[in-house]
Formats: C-alpha cells, sequence, structure tokens
C-alpha cells in the first residue's frame, strides 16, 4: 500500500472514528485522560498491514501523544490547515531516526488520527475545519 493510498484509507476510518468520540467535551484535568483513551481506541480500531496503536502506546508516551495533540491547535492557531499540519507530521516522523523504516505506516496513521482527536479535545474552535477536511 502506497502512502497515498494509506491516508485515504486513514481518512476514511477517521470519519467513522470521530463519530466514536464522546459528544460532551471534558473541561475538567481529566482531559488528558479523555483524550489518550479516545487516541488508543480509535488506533486500536484501525485495520491495517501493521499495528498503528503501537505508534501512540509503544514508541510515545503519554505525555508525548498529550504534547503533540497541543501542537496541532498550535499549527492551527499559526494559521496552518489540516493538510499543513498532516505534512509536517509525516515529515517528521519519516526524520525520526528512532521510528523504525517499517512503521512508517502506523506513523502515517497516527498523525492523520491524531488531528481530529486531539481538535476535538484541545482546540475544539479548530474541529469544524477537521470535519471539513474529512469529508472532502
Amino acid at each position: 500500500m502506497t502512502l497515498t493510498q494509506s491516508l485515504t484509507a486513514l481518512a476514511s476510518g477517521v470519519m467513522v472514528a470521530t463519530a466514536m468520540i464522546s459528544p460532551a467535551l471534558a473541561q475538567d484535568p481529566s482531559v488528558d485522560e479523555e483524550y489518550l483513551a479516545s487516541l488508543y481506541e480509535i488506533m486500536g480500531s484501525i485495520e491495517a498491514e501493521y499495528d498503528p496503536l503501537w505508534m501512540a502506546t509503544e514508541f510515545l508516551s503519554p505525555e508525548e501523544n498529550v504534547e503533540y495533540a497541543q501542537l496541532i491547535c498550535q499549527g492551527f492557531e499559526d494559521g496552518m490547515t489540516p493538510d499543513d499540519i498532516l505534512n509536517s507530521a509525516i515529515g517528521g516522523l519519516i526524520d525520526n531516526p528512532d521510528l523504525p523504516r517499517e512503521r512508517l505506516e502506523d506513523a502515517a496513521y497516527y498523525a492523520g488520527a491524531s488531528i481530529p482527536i486531539g481538535t476535538y479535545y484541545y482546540c475544539p474552535d479548530y474541529f469544524s475545519v477537521v470535519e471539513d477536511w474529512l469529508n472532502q
């Protein structure tokens, strides 16, 4: 599967997964835990050749997952589009010497899935932008 095919499949999967996110956004200290639970559930539900959940649970720590979600919000605040954020994330992951090359597809799924989930929990004002992106 090519990266383009993977990202197309990801977009379809993320649209379904986005519907799984709780309709009420938590505004308390447990937002990190709720974000992580949603991320892990959705990453675990993606059917791929490898294991996309590995990226969120083995390669990155919970703190790094939360930091990544907050960087997504910073990207929006800096005027980036979801495509810009996705391309930047994938580029950064590809350049990461600690990421095994056979895990690049997992990284692409992680990067794409993190955008709607992170936006939902940490910067919901941009969630409609992400919904439009997923539905194009």
